[in-house]
């Protein structure tokens, strides 16, 4: 019988850290263009390069049957699945997880599961952790996510819309408004954007990563300033673009972010100016994931033109999740 091994990781050797990039870069691509959980390689090297983070990362060793009953030492493991936890208050994370590409249908993540137990369970690796429930995202219609969330009882707790924008479609008619909208460069005040992202932290809009983005190569954040100059929005652009046949180059807006304090309408000419934006690169449509109870963020994307591709769905599982609930949420009409 096939085995896993798996491990919580502060650090990576050399070799280790080549095969999990290898790992994140081969099924990247594909991954990207199905629309599912991507292990983001930047952000895994940020957690590890700083001991005061709080997140988490698991490798996890695939055996096979041949394999399995040698000595220890002996034995030919192969890296089969890399799991990021983002760590917020309390205990609570939410999964980013990749299996390697020649490793998938073999189940893996079955056997981790199985292995690890789930959070809020005596003994289980989440527990050991100090991690007390876990949110994943999978594609609404993933058959793998569903199997496998029925089997152990986790619940579908969430829904997130999936849309697109043309980039050749005609741009709307909008309100004239006072905001400034730039595209971050070198000498950007990074106080102002860390303050800034703290601050809308915990709010429905939130913009994580930005002040990490705004000097990543592969990213394209605009910023939001009012009249007085402080910074009250921004969004970022993953310029990393995926091919396909009906849409061409699409790339994603990873977070569209405003204040809460400021004007209800800001996000829509945020999005506005994420799309012009998104004309002087390399792409033809852009990509936006949507909470459906943001009413003015669904208010904007319909104005705008996006369209509503399909419904992911978040499980939930440990403290806090209701793991006998057995009913999933529909999917929502298009928009």
């Amino acid at each position: 019988m096939a085995m896993i091994e798996w491990a919580w990781c502060s650090e990576l050797s050399r070799d280790a850290d080549a095969e999990v990039r290898q790992l994140l870069e081969s099924a990247e691509d594909y991954d990207r263009e199905q629309g599912f959980s991507v292990v983001d390689y930047r952000a895994l090297q940020n957690d590890l390069a700083d001991p005061a983070s709080p997140n988490k990362v698991m490798l996890v060793h695939y055996i096979p049957s041949e394999q399995a009953e040698r000595e220890r030492d002996d034995v030919q493991r192969t890296l089969a699945a890399v799991l990021r936890a983002e760590m917020s208050e309390e205990g609570a994370a939410r999964v980013s997880y990749t299996v390697a590409p020649h490793l998938r249908s073999l189940g893996v993540t079955t056997l981790l599961v199985e292995e690890i137990g789930l959070p809020g369970q005596d003994g289980s690796a989440w527990s050991a952790a100090g991690i007390r429930e876990v949110t994943a995202w999978a594609r609404g219609n993933h058959p793998a996510a569903d199997r496998l969330t029925s089997r152990f009882g986790i619940p579908a707790t969430d829904e997130v819309w999936r849309l697109f924008r043309e980039l050749k479609e005609e741009d709307r008619s909008l309100p004239a408004h006072e905001f400034t909208f730039r595209p971050a460069a070198g000498d950007v005040d990074r106080a102002s954007v860390l303050d800034y992202e703290n601050h809308v932290e915990d709010t429905q809009r939130p913009a994580i990563g930005l002040s990490q983005d705004v000097s990543r190569p592969d990213r394209r954040v605009l910023l939001v300033e009012d009249t007085a100059g402080a910074i009250v929005g921004a969004a970022a652009i993953d310029l990393r673009t995926t091919s396909d046949l009906v849409i061409g180059r699409w790339a994603d807006i990873t977070y569209a972010s405003t204040d809460p304090t400021a004007d209800e309408r800001l996000i829509l000419w945020l999005l506005d100016a994420a799309v012009k934006e998104a004309r002087t690169l390399p792409m033809d449509t852009l990509i936006l994931h949507v909470d459906p109870d943001d009413e003015d963020l669904v208010h904007a994307v319909r104005l705008l033109g996006f369209v509503h591709e399909r419904t992911d769905v978040a499980y939930r599982a440990g403290v806090g999740a209701d793991s006998s609930q057995e009913e999933r949420l529909p999917s929502l009409p298009t928009v």
